[in-house]
């Protein structure tokens, strides 16, 4: 639904902005392509967290404690 809505909210910004600038289809091009890459990365950060290499780092691990 997040990844449907982020197309559909671009697409619909970039359909506005060219009527307001007369760029058709250019601005709702980059909109569609802008809401299919934002959804893309919303979903795999979602459904596969880890693998994006940006994001919150995970703590380090304390390291093993040597009892000699």
């Amino acid at each position: 639904m997040t990844f449907a809505a982020s197309v559909a909210l671009f697409s619909v910004g970039g359909l506005w902005l060219d009527e307001q600038f007369s760029t058709r289809p250019w601005l709702l091009l980059l909109g569609i392509f802008s809401g299919l890459f934002g959804g893309t990365i919303h979903m795999l950060h979602h459904l596969a967290p880890g693998t994006l290499p940006f994001g919150p780092k995970k703590p380090p691990k304390d390291p093993p404690t040597d009892t000699r």
